[in-house]
């Protein structure tokens, strides 16, 4: 028998008692995912929403505030950065009908089995099909914590399970910072070992010696789907938005790196994920003009608008020298 039909969202809130310009965003307390959080929430507050977040809560009890699975009270509005179709649909597959998305906020978000590239140069190992007949590789694989990458915990404990393709190995979660710490130490030692990554983090630009390999075993992959970091709404909520919003959160994307950036930023100067957002934004100031553009008085001020076309008008003169 397969999961039971879900119980219909109870906690709704009528539109009365929710403010024209007041919303709720949420994503689970994660690095790249605060990160959008960050920006979306800052995106909304500049054509004047009050923004309400929700940035403590694990994936699986923050999606009941989206969708009142098991009565949960119905809190969140829109969440962004989920992980989607593949990783973050266990959690809103029985209640797709009431959920409607928005735009796309990243443009690949995928959980791998990864090794040092001097492992794979140096034992030839290119993917997870090679990994149980080659010696010299440790049989632990080192993995996020489930708080952090729940789907981590889910692909280690398949693979090595009996007959499957890391049969005999075992995996080792460890917090974000232990882990990192586990990874350096042995780099430093050139030992060879396996480790769960997912895209897009922060500790890929800091171990960019640390490669993905190929899922295909007897043709078939066995990592879990690529995704996309998407922007997703409860269908009553979206219908209490105004257009300006709804615009806004589909127009913006701010891409994986963008996302890395910021990731980094709250790893290695201890900045708040709003902060890191704003500094983002204030780097990427062009970027931040596009997505508001033709959203009434968010457009770019006067002073902006001739800067701007001094710009253009530099950029066109260099142009017609260099063809001269």
């Amino acid at each position: 028998g397969g999961r039971p039909p879900p119980a219909r969202a109870t906690g709704r809130r009528p539109a009365a008692q929710m403010p024209s310009r007041t919303v709720t965003l949420a994503s689970p307390p994660v690095g790249y995912h605060l990160a959008a959080l960050g920006v979306y929430a800052l995106m909304l507050e500049k054509i004047g929403y009050e923004v309400k977040v929700v940035d403590t809560l694990n994936h699986p009890e923050m999606y009941t505030h989206l969708t009142g699975e098991g009565g949960a009270e119905v809190t969140i509005d829109v969440v962004v950065s989920s992980d989607l179709p593949v990783n973050h649909d266990r959690w809103l597959a029985p209640y797709a009908e009431d959920i409607r998305v928005l735009g796309t906020c990243n443009e690949l978000t995928h959980v791998v089995i990864a090794a040092p590239s001097y492992t794979i140069e140096e034992l030839g190992v290119s993917s997870i099909a090679d990994v149980r007949g080659t010696q010299g590789i440790e049989k632990t694989v080192l993995s996020y914590a489930a708080e952090l990458c729940p789907v981590c915990r889910t692909m280690a404990e398949s693979l090595t399970k009996k007959g499957n393709a890391l049969e005999g190995f075992s995996s080792k979660e460890l917090p974000l910072e232990d882990l990192k710490a586990a990874i350096q130490e042995r780099i430093d030692n050139k030992r060879h070992f396996l480790v769960t990554w997912f895209t897009p983090t922060a500790t890929e630009l800091r171990f960019p010696q640390i490669r993905a390999l190929s899922g295909s075993v007897r043709g078939e992959n066995v990592f879990p789907g690529d995704n996309q970091g998407k922007v997703i709404a409860r269908a009553d909520a979206l219908e209490r938005m105004s257009e300006d919003a709804r615009t806004l959160l589909g127009g913006i994307f701010v891409g994986n790196d963008g996302l890395r950036e910021m990731d980094r930023d709250m790893s290695d100067n201890g900045v708040t994920y709003r902060e890191a957002a704003a500094q983002w934004m204030a780097r990427n100031e062009r970027t931040v003009d596009m997505w508001l553009w033709g959203l009434g008085g968010c457009n770019e001020g006067a002073g902006a608008k001739t800067k701007r076309a001094a710009d253009g008008d530099e950029a066109d003169r260099q142009l017609r020298a260099r063809r001269a």
